[in-house]
């Protein structure tokens, strides 16, 4: 089952946000990559950082997400939070992300905070102009009271994540017959309802430290260490789910694993957030653009 080159199962990702651990998210994708053909991954939602990371993996350049992260390192920024919101030199590499040339053969849903309107936007940032695409990617990444926010059109946006951190929304509507969800909260959710639960793979067992400090704070020494860890728990993951080519043997896989890890609620820094969002999600509302 290694090495997989069929099309005929369509896949989504979810990538939440994350700072600093978004190194996992380039370890993961690589290992998604390495396994499964990219005309197979139809789609790909993202949630701050995660934006970034998403469109270099489906623009085909995932490499450019990484050098990003080894840019910080050689900068020997340690304060990745204030490094991402404050240097002027990072936010225009991020916004430079998107260039002519790109593939996009996939869509790529960004999560954004319409602003004046109170609600989650989810804009496929592909088929767009390229100043746009960039106006998009500065907003995903933009922090209210610490950054601007960024006018498109009429609209006023900042970074979604504040409305919706793990963006599994808009794959919903998509024809898809698994998801990867990757994020950071050790308790595993229930996204949106069973069915629609029951096809997503849970990419959420990363090394717990300090949830807070290891959200805000950037050890260049870890750099390599998290990509690689992202990497090789995706690899390990794959080969335990994807134990057939039949679609119904991966979900039993999946209802199986979905049983051994019920996960518990744990107050932690994406708990919070997370909590946070439904809270936000009760006085606000989604659409898909």
């Amino acid at each position: 089952m290694e090495n997989e080159n069929r099309t005929d199962i369509k896949f989504g990702i979810v990538l939440a946000g994350g700072l600093s651990k978004g190194a996992y998210e380039i370890g993961c994708l690589r290992a998604i990559e390495e396994r499964f053909s990219r005309d197979a991954i139809s789609c790909i939602s993202a949630s701050s950082i995660g934006v970034p990371i998403a469109y270099s993996f489906a623009a085909n350049k995932l490499d450019e997400a990484a050098n990003l992260w080894h840019r910080l390192e050689t900068e020997s920024s340690k304060r990745f939070f204030a490094t991402l919101v404050r240097d002027a030199e990072v936010q225009k590499a991020i916004r430079n992300l998107p260039a002519e040339s790109d593939e996009e053969k996939m869509k790529v849903f960004t999560t954004l905070w319409n602003f004046k309107e109170t609600k989650a936007e989810y804009v496929d940032m592909m088929g767009h102009p390229l100043a746009t695409k960039r106006d998009y990617m500065t907003a995903s990444i933009a922090i209210p009271v610490f950054n601007k926010g960024v006018q498109i059109n009429d609209k006023i946006y900042f970074d979604g994540a504040f409305m919706d951190n793990i963006p599994v929304y808009p794959l919903q509507r998509e024809a898809l017959d698994f998801i990867f969800c990757i994020y950071f909260d050790p308790q595993r959710y229930t996204f949106e309802n069973e069915a629609f639960d029951s096809k997503i793979i849970h990419l959420n067992d990363f090394p717990v430290r300090h949830r807070l400090t290891e959200n805000l704070v950037f050890n260049p020494k870890q750099l390599e260490e998290m990509m690689t860890f992202g990497y090789e728990y995706t690899k390990k993951k794959l080969r335990q789910i994807f134990v057939s080519d039949k679609p119904e043997k991966i979900l039993a896989a999946i209802a199986k694993e979905k049983r051994a890890h019920p996960g518990k609620t744990r107050t932690t820094f994406d708990t919070l957030l997370t909590s946070c969002n439904k809270i936000a999600k009760k006085f606000s509302k989604r659409e898909i653009l």
